[in-house]
């Protein structure tokens, strides 16, 4: 079971806020002002944070003189559109990292295997975007080779605020080894050294051996001897 957590830090006065306005605009973004909400996704598996730690942690990664936080509830602000920015799966988050290193270091609780922190960056912006402005706007904050983005207007965005992402890399499940009868009629032993290794789920050939009718009657009289069927990988 995944206990997922979301925390999110923003200024009580951003002493950055007009600079950046400034820099979008001129940019060609009919935009009032640009909030910046760095946002940290905590999962971990095999144990929860009680509130008094989530409290704790937050307040860890939180400067508590010029910043306040938020717990799985979203920050409710003046805005129209909310561009959420974050890794995608496998890139590297040093600022994830960091504030896992600043948990672990705190609780003396070490993150497992499928556990993590995952850093994010939510824009709020005032000012009226056509839907192309609002995407045209995410592809100056984030690099789509490293970087996911996430787009609500503030009717969707609502109360419950932005999605909860986890980017954990999920692998394809591996192919097994099969095991191969060779204990058949000599045409399908030849097919099998021209054509291939029949796949057992749709049976398609898995291309050519170049084995010939002897070589595949020495294999099969090797594992007879053995006393067993061999795998695909084997042949």
């Amino acid at each position: 079971m995944a206990y997922v957590h979301r925390i999110e830090v923003r200024y009580n006065t951003d002493p950055r806020l007009k600079v950046r306005t400034e820099r979008i605009r001129s940019l060609g973004f009919p935009i009032d002002e640009l909030h910046v909400i760095e946002v940290y996704t905590i999962s971990t598996n095999l144990r929860d944070f009680s509130p008094d730690e989530l409290h704790d942690i937050a307040a860890l990664l939180a400067n508590p003189v010029v910043e306040s936080f938020t717990i799985d509830k979203a920050t409710i602000a003046n805005f129209d559109t909310a561009i959420e920015v974050g890794f995608l799966p496998g890139v590297t988050d040093n600022v994830g990292t960091t504030a896992r290193q600043t948990i672990e270091d705190y609780t003396g609780r070490k993150f497992g295997p499928g556990e993590g922190v995952y850093s994010s960056l939510l824009y709020l912006v005032l000012g009226r975007l056509t839907p192309e402005q609002a995407q045209k706007l995410s592809s100056t904050l984030a690099n789509t080779l490293i970087n996911r983005v996430h787009i609500k207007t503030r009717k969707e965005y609502g109360t419950e605020g932005m999605d909860i992402v986890v980017p954990l890399v999920k692998l394809p499940d591996l192919p097994s080894a099969i095991e191969v009868d060779l204990e058949t009629e000599d045409e399908e032993l030849v097919r099998i050294g021209k054509e291939g290794i029949a796949d057992p789920g749709t049976g398609l050939r898995r291309g050519p051996l170049a084995l010939d009718l002897a070589q595949m009657h020495a294999i099969r009289y090797y594992f007879r001897s053995e006393g067993r069927i061999p795998t695909n990988v084997e042949i």
